[in-house]
């Protein structure tokens, strides 16, 4: 009995027939809609098998291996190896034994982890304990195996499977494992069990382990239920790449069993669909002759005219087949650079770099979809320094020559990241160790170097290493001399700003840079190492480090984590690059940007290394960042992991896309492999020409070759149920539409989409197209943002941040009408006291504005006073003018500011009886510190919160008291407008002082105008940290509507 759940209308939603196992196949997209929203089980009641009729059942297809590998895999995420199996005969069918053997490896090194066996995924119901049993042996007694059921996610909901650690001895012994499902959701569960490599104890002869009778189910005396005739399907050869071209042709080879004593005639019925829509692409029927027992046979299938990952599947005599094969029928698109209006690139290619894993036919994968760079980082980096000088002097170029000669083959330019990432983790010791991994660095040079504290490094275990130079410049010029007319771009160190300041940075970026160009003057240096991810605001001290790298970088690098759409992340990707510019030409350096990183494209991926949901994305968004980084001069976007544009081959369920192709052994190209292609095969010689802002909320990117004109059109900020309903115009004129699969679009009307269209025409018949668009049911207004201000005279103001859209007219509460004057964003409305009084003490606030309630901060204002004279700056404070002061207790603290001819003045005493600072964290708020928070402009960008990402004139300061031999320190997002900053500190037994001051313009404020202003005193009282903060809000250091605000009397709000 099957119960198969398609992804058509729920009026289809049952196709219920019996197969050789009882199995039941549900699509992954109607389990949120069926048992997370409309929990059928309960609705189905007794018609509803799973604790009834399958309730001893075992849920694996093909257990015995009757039909060879069909459902299972053999592989360790991306490590696409044939490994030599057989299956011997048992009383229940087969088994499978599997054959390790170290083997020539050319890097020298023993995996961790062999290739294991991964089986198929089963759902299990809501409030359901499932077992999972399998017999076992190895060849040798003593093999470490792990045991592990896949992690995965389903919608919102997540879960974390078991690992189980194992011994198997020389005798079949049967092992048993139970998963629990005690949520109200389906869960998808798997198993995957492979051999544990101890690098001490490998040895030369073959191995192997031995694997029968699988079973899984509910728990009980599970029975495999076997029927008289059933068939499988393979793709004939086992090819390593199954990415084909349409009109190929592809033999498919067909595993019959029939049970029965005599010949059979069946019905076989083959479904080629696509895997992202479910359509039908290819439709075959045939006669099957079964013979008795076992028997194969083949066909060949012509590939549709279509793009996109499939699957094939089928019937026989109307009961589901025992597996599905997959394959991608793929663009091949070869280009050199600059034929794009920028380069592609991805970040290494999808395995391990190793020869065995194929590596000649994952390069000429990447060069046939028109990428023509490729990042060497992650995924076993080959120039990691530890790989490539593993002795102090002595270089081992085996691992990268075979790297860079199959990507030369290819015709692919490498980017090597130099030195990769300095830092060290505490917790790992990687000297006591026997080698290093990832991207650190070797033991011997962490011995030798020195560790400081510096950057915005995530990790409290971290800390930063700062390698002599004169190793770093032998490394350097080693790799410069060895690939020499074979690398002609290289890029300065991964993500540095989280671990070295631009001080520190800078000087390995000169060395460096002065070292390759010696070699070879043409080569191209990329620094920068700026990232938006762990929280980092990309744009904060990029001036700075301009200043001081001056001509020494031909490139900068970036990864916009947290700016990844026009409207999505901390800070819109437009504004990233807006200030992106400013920086460079106040600079006079006008730096190509180079776009190296940008592992997570979900709109939800908000925070940057956001992992559960980053990685899972529809392709679209991959277009929307080309497009984003063309029409804003990015000259190479090498933003993805290679390993994302591969696909599983099997257990669509258990992860989706979060793990791209952990469940492959081949080379199975996924979608976002095929819609990049196309993006390269369809803009070939095309060049970005402008960006038209649409009503309704519409962009699209405008791009030409000759006359020929095509655009990306899409929709922001688009919500579930969005009610915009778009109007197309007739697309006469030559104009054509179509999606990112090159699929024909015939466009009438159609909903608010954002991911993007192509539309393509002569002259300016595509721009007419666009600006004859409609769009209905679009807000009114475009609401940005509010917050809500308590006056000194007990009135409050509301700031709305928004703009008109079908309307001008901006309604809150019961209050008159306002009409919003165009070209202006924000609206001042004075709240009656009758109003506000509802909100007194209160620190949010909730008003309806044009009929949709919102909520929002509330602030409190206070006026601060002018001093008559220049502060005498002294930590003592025994200037009397301090008295005149605004003067408020904080904590176990005293704040004073003041106000002087264009400069703030802090200065604070706070009691302690003894000082602590922490030495097991870099962060200065984990000590015994003062912070203050400083917003320039509090009105202005009223959607955006965060007080130091996405706020131009946001900052936050922290300021860490001199402690026994270790001096004072100042830091946070400060650049090169904070040079006027000076500060001070005095201890005394029981208490400190600290007196500040800085100009307005540090941090765009004005001493005309109101600021945002907040201070914390964190305290250590015995065992326990405190923050005290003026506003006595806890989030200061994320939302800068919790600041208090400031002015003088003479100065106004806005």
């Amino acid at each position: 009995m099957i119960f198969y759940f398609s992804e058509t209308n729920i009026s289809n939603l049952f196709h219920i027939s019996s197969t050789s196992y009882d199995i039941i196949y549900l699509r992954k997209y109607n389990l949120r809609s069926i048992f997370m929203k409309q929990k059928l089980f309960l609705m189905l009641g007794g018609f509803f098998f799973f604790a009834g009729t399958l309730s001893a059942v075992n849920q694996f297809p093909n257990p015995d291996f009757e039909h060879g590998l069909a459902g299972y895999m053999l592989g360790n995420g991306c490590r696409f190896e044939y490994r030599e199996h057989q299956f011997v005969p048992t009383k229940n069918g087969y088994a499978l034994e599997i054959f390790f053997r170290p083997s020539d490896n050319p890097w020298g090194y023993a995996l961790r982890n062999d290739v294991g066996l991964f089986t198929p995924e089963v759902p299990i119901p809501p409030k359901t304990t499932y077992e999972f049993r399998f017999t076992a042996k190895s060849s040798v007694p003593g093999q470490n195996i792990i045991c592990g059921e896949y992690s995965y996610h389903l919608g919102d909901v997540s879960f974390t499977g078991n690992t189980h650690y194992l011994t198997f001895s020389d005798k079949f012994r049967t092992y048993t494992f139970t998963v629990k499902n005690d949520t109200d959701s389906v869960r998808w569960s798997g198993f995957n069990i492979f051999r544990r490599i101890d690098r001490s104890l490998v040895r030369n002869e073959r191995e192997s382990i031995t694997f029968k009778d699988l079973r899984f189910g509910p728990v009980g005396d599970l029975e495999t239920r076997k029927v008289p005739l059933s068939a499988s399907l393979a793709i004939e050869g086992d090819p390593m790449v199954l990415g084909y071209q349409p009109g190929s042709k592809v033999t498919i080879r067909i595993t019959k069993l029939n049970r029965l004593p005599k010949e059979r005639k069946s019905r076989l019925v083959l479904l080629l669909k696509s895997r992202r829509n479910e359509k039908v692409l290819l439709r075959k029927e045939m006669t099957l002759l079964l013979p008795p027992g076992k028997s194969e046979e083949t066909l060949s299938l012509t590939l549709p005219k279509r793009f996109g990952s499939a699957r094939l599947e089928g019937t026989l005599d109307g009961k589901n087949l025992v597996n599905a094969v997959k394959f991608t029928i793929v663009p091949k698109v070869r280009l050199k650079r600059g034929d794009l209006p920028l380069d592609l690139g991805t970040n290494n290619i999808m395995s391990l770099p190793e020869a065995k894993f194929h590596l000649d036919e994952q390069m000429k994968l990447l060069a046939d979809g028109g990428f023509t760079c490729l990042r060497i980082w992650d995924t076993g980096n080959c120039f990691a320094w530890h790989r490539i000088e593993p002795e102090d002097g002595k270089f081992d170029w085996k691992r990268a020559d075979i790297f860079v000669n199959a990507a030369r083959r290819e015709n692919l330019d490498l980017l090597p990241v130099l030195g990769g990432v300095f830092t060290l983790d505490n917790t790992l010791l990687p000297w006591g160790r026997r080698e290093p991994i990832g991207a650190e660095l070797p033991i011997w040079l962490y011995q030798r170097s020195k560790t400081t504290i510096s950057g915005t490094i995530p990790s409290p275990n971290a800390k930063t290493v700062l390698p002599p130079m004169k190793d770093w410049e032998r490394m350097v010029r080693a790799c410069a001399e060895h690939y020499s007319g074979k690398i002609h771009m290289w890029e300065i160190l991964n993500e540095s700003e989280i671990y070295l300041d631009k001080e520190l940075y800078v000087p390995y970026l000169i060395h460096a840079y002065k070292i390759l160009k010696k070699i070879d003057p043409g080569c191209t240096v990329v620094g920068g190492g700026l990232t938006g991810d762990f929280g980092n605001d990309i744009t904060s001290g990029l001036e700075g480090f301009l200043r001081l790298a001056g001509k020494h970088t031909d490139g900068l690098s970036f990864h916009p984590y947290g700016s990844i759409y026009e409207d999505a992340g901390r800070m819109p990707a437009d504004m990233l690059f807006t200030r992106a510019k400013e920086a460079l030409e106040k600079t006079g350096n006008p730096l190509p940007l180079w776009n190296t990183e940008v592992y997570y494209l979900s709109p939800k991926s908000r925070g940057g290394g956001t992992h559960s949901v980053g990685p899972v994305f529809d392709p679209g968004y991959q277009v929307r960042r080309y497009l984003i980084d063309a029409a804003n001069g990015v000259e190479v976007s090498m933003m993805l992991p290679g390993r994302y544009m591969l696909t599983n081959m099997i257990n669509d369920n258990v992860t989706g896309d979060y793990l791209g192709a952990f469940f492959a052994n081949r080379i199975l190209p996924g979608d976002k492999y095929v819609v990049s292609a196309l993006f390269a095969k369809n803009m070939k010689q095309f060049q970005y020409e402008k960006t038209l802002a649409l009503p309704g909320r519409m962009l699209a990117y405008l791009f030409r070759k000759g006359k020929i004109r095509t655009a990306y059109l899409f929709s922001l900020s688009v919500k579930e149920n969005d009610p915009r309903i778009i109007h197309y115009p007739h697309s006469g004129n030559g104009v054509e539409c179509r999606d990112l699969y090159d699929e024909p679009l015939t466009l009438k009307t159609g909903k608010a989409s954002p991911i993007p269209i192509r539309i393509t025409g002569p002259g300016d018949s595509v721009e007419r197209f666009l600006k004859s668009i409609r769009v209905e049911n679009d807000q009114p207004i475009l609401f940005y943002g509010m917050r809500l201000v308590r006056t000194p005279d007990r009135y409050m103001d509301l700031y709305v941040d928004a703009e008109p859209c079908g309307s001008d007219s901006l309604q809150v509460g019961g209050l008159e009408e306002l009409r919003m004057p165009p070209g202006r964003r924000t609206h001042q409305i004075r709240i009656p006291q009758t109003l506000a009084s509802k909100f007194n003490r209160q620190k949010k606030g909730s008003l309806t504005v044009n009929g949709e309630s919102r909520s929002c901060e509330i602030s409190q204002s206070h006026e601060i006073p002018e001093f008559s004279r220049e502060p005498v700056f002294d930590p003592e404070l025994r200037d009397p003018i301090w008295n005149t002061a605004w003067i408020r207790n904080v904590g176990t603290g005293t704040i004073r500011v003041g106000i002087f001819r264009g400069k703030l003045y802090f200065a604070c005493t706070v009691k302690k009886e003894k000082l602590y600072r922490n030495m097991n964290d870099p962060a200065i708020y984990l000590s015994d510190s003062v912070e203050l928070f400083l917003d320039g402009k509090p009105f202005e960008e009223l959607r955006y919160p965060q007080y130091a990402r996405t706020s131009k004139t946001a900052r936050q300061l922290m300021f860490l008291p001199p402690f026994g031999e270790k001096s004072s320190r100042v830091s946070g997002n400060t650049g090169a407008e904070w040079k006027d900053l000076k500060y001070a500190f005095k201890v005394y037994p029981g208490s400190y002082n600290l007196i500040v001051s800085f100009p307005f313009s540090a941090f765009g404020g004005s001493e005309q105008k109101a600021f945002g202003f907040d201070c914390a005193i964190n305290s250590w009282i015995g065992k326990d940290w405190r923050k005290y903060t003026l506003s006595t809000n806890k989030e200061i250091f994320m939302n800068r509507f919790q600041f208090e605000l400031l002015k003088t009397k003479t100065a106004t709000w806005k």
